[in-house]
């Protein structure tokens, strides 16, 4: 008698050539699967998408602005008067600075906001002669004062006015 032949068994992957004529092994089909960090990071996708159409649809851009860029003033420290040299003590946009022996006439140039305090002082550094400050905002003088004499101060204050 002949023996029962046994049913043939799929092949399976070894890592092996298959036999000739057989039928390409099929992979275990696992699906994709996706874990918390691809969720997290669709969300955290999708609500910064939704922050700028938000901020695109509200018309607060920078751009569309219908106010000037810079309301700034041009503000001149002048120095004047008989002495050679003085040195100066002004206020700047960032605070304020220290200028030794400059000669005089001279002239500081700072652009500064509207309302702002304005300061500038000058020392006669000589033994004689006098010593003018004036500070000017366009052809607005905001304050002048002189001072005479050896090593005298002339004081000068006040505040940057509004724009025309």
């Amino acid at each position: 008698m002949a023996e029962p032949q046994r049913p043939r068994q799929p092949y399976s992957y070894t890592g092996q050539q298959p036999p000739y004529g057989a039928p390409a092994p099929r992979r275990p089909s696992r699906g994709r699967q996706r874990g918390p960090l691809f969720w997290l990071l669709l969300f955290a996708g999708l609500v910064a998408v939704l922050a700028v159409v938000g901020w695109w649809a509200s018309g607060t851009r920078m751009f569309m602005r219908h106010e000037p860029l810079s309301t700034t003033q041009l503000v001149f420290y002048e120095i004047t008067g008989s002495a050679a040299t003085a040195s100066l003590t002004a206020t700047t946009p960032t605070g304020s600075t220290q200028y030794a022996e400059q000669s005089v006439p001279t002239t500081l140039r700072y652009l500064m906001e509207p309302g702002s305090f304005v300061y500038v002082s000058a020392q006669n550094d000589g033994a004689d002669g006098d010593v003018t400050c004036a500070i000017r905002v366009g052809a607005t003088v905001v304050s002048q004062n002189t001072a005479s004499g050896g090593y005298s101060i002339a004081v000068c204050k006040g505040s940057v006015p509004s724009a025309p």
